[in-house]
C-alpha cells in the first residue's frame, strides 16, 4: 500500500541566511497525523520567480527526522537538479520569488504547495546591492562574479561612484562629526581630497607604509615628508648626498624629455649644495649666504696654463652701463655685452636654444683677470727694472761729473 505523506503541520520556525543558504525546518506527519520520526525522507526545493512562476532553481535534501518527526535543512545546499550551480546568483531583486516544497517517503513525491518568500531574501538583497553574489571575511566585502562595486554607473573599474548632478563624493566622518571627503564637489571637472568646511585643525596625507609623505595642514602649508609644516612649502630629505648613481635624498628639477637633471641637498652641517644628474657641482654657504663652486685637483682633469697675452684681450673689452628692456625702473646696471664678449673669450660665452639668448660666465672672468695682472705685473716689474737701471746710469754719471768738476778746480 503506497504511503500517504501529508504535512500536517508544516512551518518555519526560523528562516535566516546562512553561510550558503536560508534554514528550513519542519515537522513531518502522515496523512493519520502521526509522526514520521527517525526516517530518511527526500525533500526537493523549487524556487520559482514572478507571477508565472518559473523554476530557476531546484535541489534535493534527503535528511533524516528526529524523535519528533522535524528536519532541519539549510536550501542551496543539497543536490542541484537545476538553476545555477551557485545557490547565491539569484537574482532576489529583480521579481517576487515562491518557494515550492515536495517530499518522499520512499513512495513518490507529494506536493507539499508553494509559498511566496516575504521579507528575509529582500532584506539580503537589500544588504549586496541587487544580488547574493557577495561575500564576506571579516569587515571586507567582495563580488564573487565581476569583483567590482558599482554604485549608478556602467563603468568597468573595480569601484565607480555617479550621480546624476554636478556633485559626487564620499563624505568621511568620525564620533566627533564630519571630517572631510573624496569626489567631485564644486567644479565639474575637478577631483578633490581633503577636509571639509568646519574641519579648521585637520590636514590632509598622502601616506605609504602608513606614513605620512605628503601633507597639505590646515593652513594650506605642504609638507612633503614632513606632516608638520612649518613654511608653505617644505621638503624633508634624508641625510646622504646625491651620487650619479643614487639621488633619492634630494629635491630634483628633471627635464622630461632628456632626463637631465638638477639636485639640491642640505648637509647636515648646513651647506645647501647643488648638483647636476648627482656630480656636485657647488654650494651655498649657510652662514653668510655666498656661493662656492667646486675647485678641487681631485675632480678636474687635462689641467693647462692660460696662454700669455690675456692682458691685451681684456684691453679689447668695453664695459657699459645699460637698462633692461622691460624694466619699469630706471636703475642702469653695469656689465658686458655677451656678443662682444663672444669674439674676444668665446669659451666664457654659452648659448641657451630654448631662451634662444648668449649667456656670459662673469665669474669665469676671475681666472682671466688674474692673468692680466699677472701679464701687467711682469710689464710692471720689467718697468722698474729698466727704471733701477736707468737710476744706476744717472748715479755713475753724477759720480762722474762731481769728480770732473773736482779736477777744474
Amino acid at each position: 500500500m503506497k504511503t500517504s505523506i501529508t504535512l500536517l503541520v508544516f512551518f518555519i520556525t526560523s528562516i535566516c541566511f546562512a553561510q550558503n543558504g536560508i534554514n528550513y525546518k519542519a515537522v513531518i506527519k502522515d496523512g493519520s497525523g502521526n509522526l514520521i520520526d527517525n526516517s530518511q525522507i527526500a525533500v526537493q526545493f523549487n524556487i520559482l520567480k514572478g507571477i508565472a512562476q518559473t523554476n530557476v532553481y531546484s535541489e534535493i535534501h534527503e535528511p533524516t527526522t528526529d524523535d519528533n518527526g522535524i528536519i532541519v535543512v539549510n536550501i542551496g545546499e543539497g543536490n542541484l537538479i537545476s538553476g545555477s550551480p551557485d545557490f547565491t546568483n539569484i537574482e532576489w531583486g529583480n521579481d517576487t520569488h515562491f518557494l515550492n516544497v515536495l517530499i518522499d517517503k520512499s513512495d513518490g513525491f507529494v506536493d507539499m504547495g508553494t509559498t511566496e518568500f516575504k521579507a528575509v531574501p529582500y532584506a539580503k538583497h537589500s544588504e549586496t546591492t541587487g544580488n547574493l553574489n557577495w561575500t564576506q571575511t571579516g569587515n571586507n566585502i567582495a563580488n564573487n562574479n565581476s569583483e567590482r562595486v558599482i554604485v549608478n554607473s556602467s563603468s568597468s573599474n573595480p569601484l565607480s561612484i555617479r550621480t546624476t548632478n554636478n556633485i559626487n563624493f564620499m563624505s568621511f566622518s568620525n564620533s566627533n562629526g564630519y571630517k572631510g571627503y573624496s569626489g567631485i564637489f564644486s567644479d565639474v571637472n575637478d577631483l578633490e581630497f581633503g577636509t571639509g568646511f568646519g574641519n579648521e585643525t585637520g590636514n590632509a596625507h598622502l601616506v605609504t607604509q602608513a606614513i605620512p609623505r605628503l601633507t597639505i595642514d590646515a593652513e594650506g602649508k605642504v609638507g612633503v615628508n614632513s606632516s608638520s609644516p612649518s613654511s608653505q612649502f617644505e621638503v624633508v630629505l634624508k641625510d646622504g648626498s646625491p651620487t650619479p648613481e643614487n639621488s633619492e635624498n634630494t629635491f630634483s628639477i628633471t627635464n622630461a624629455i632628456s632626463g637631465s637633471s638638477w639636485q639640491y641637498y642640505v648637509y647636515s652641517e648646513g651647506p645647501l649644495s647643488l648638483s647636476y644628474n648627482g656630480d656636485f657641482l657647488g654650494y651655498f654657504d649657510h652662514t653668510n649666504g655666498t656661493y662656492n663652486t667646486f675647485s678641487d685637483r681631485s675632480l678636474k682633469k687635462d689641467i693647462t696654463s692660460l696662454e700669455n697675452g690675456i692682458l691685451d684681450k681684456i684691453m679689447e673689452l668695453n664695459p657699459v652701463s645699460y637698462l633692461i628692456k622691460n624694466q619699469v625702473n630706471t636703475k642702469r646696471s653695469m656689465g658686458l655685452i655677451s656678443q662682444e664678449v663672444q669674439n674676444i673669450f668665446p669659451s666664457i660665452t654659452n648659448y641657451l636654444k630654448e631662451p634662444d639668448v648668449l649667456t656670459l660666465s662673469y665669474s669665469e672672468f676671475i681666472p682671466l683677470l688674474i692673468k692680466a695682472l699677472q701679464e701687467q705685473q711682469l710689464i710692471i716689474d720689467k718697468q722698474n727694472s729698466q727704471i733701477d737701471n736707468v737710476e744706476n746710469d744717472l748715479m755713475k754719471l753724477s759720480k762722474q761729473l762731481e769728480n770732473l768738476e773736482v779736477l777744474n778746480n
